[in-house]
């Protein structure tokens, strides 16, 4: 009778395990999808800032809370590119203009509504690259550029960007350890 008892206290203690196995397993997942996730950068589109291998830390609940600012380094969901094929892959950039802002870009400057932008992070000359300027960006929009101008795909070849592409705010360098802190 003891052994079948024992038995009994091990199935439970191991169903107990499972459960719990499985609640922490779904917190992750449901922590991914809603608070943040980490996303490595790939390619030179926003040297100087940031280079391939980088981690990131993207905050998802931000936006929910406050429209993206100016300058802000946000990530794109893969599917900001509707013209082609799916790799799944996302896609950071800086937020240049604003819902309701005009947009110019003159002799390799950027400028908003009139105003040159300040922009020390940019490296490179911003080219129209083929878009016609100036643009207003309509509400619920944003004009974004990677920060390695010459050559980043971004706004001036894909067009605005709707919020509803923006998965979240690239707000910590998690990787290489040398690095770790807070991106500008």
């Amino acid at each position: 009778m003891e052994i079948h008892n024992k038995s009994k206290g091990k199935i439970k203690e191991g169903i107990s395990w499972l459960l719990t196995i499985l609640a922490a397993v779904a917190l992750a997942i449901a922590f991914r999808m809603i608070v943040a996730e980490n996303v490595i950068v790939v390619g030179s589109s926003m040297e100087q800032t940031l280079y391939t291998g980088q981690r990131l830390i993207v905050y998802k609940l931000g936006y929910r809370c406050h429209t993206p600012l100016r300058g802000d380094i946000i990530v794109l969901d893969s599917n900001v590119l509707s013209n082609s094929t799916a790799d799944n892959t996302d896609y950071v950039k800086r937020v240049i203009a604003l819902p309701g802002e005009e947009i110019d870009i003159k002799g390799g400057n950027v400028y908003i509504n009139g105003d040159l932008l300040d922009e020390p992070y940019a490296l490179g000359i911003t080219y129209p690259n083929g878009t016609v300027f100036p643009i207003v960006v309509r509400e619920g929009e944003y004009f974004v550029m990677g920060d390695n101008r010459q050559v980043s795909l971004d706004s001036r070849q894909i067009g605005v960007i709707k919020i509803s592409h923006i998965k979240g705010e690239a707000i910590f360098r998690i990787w290489p350890l040398d690095q770790i802190g807070k991106i500008d």
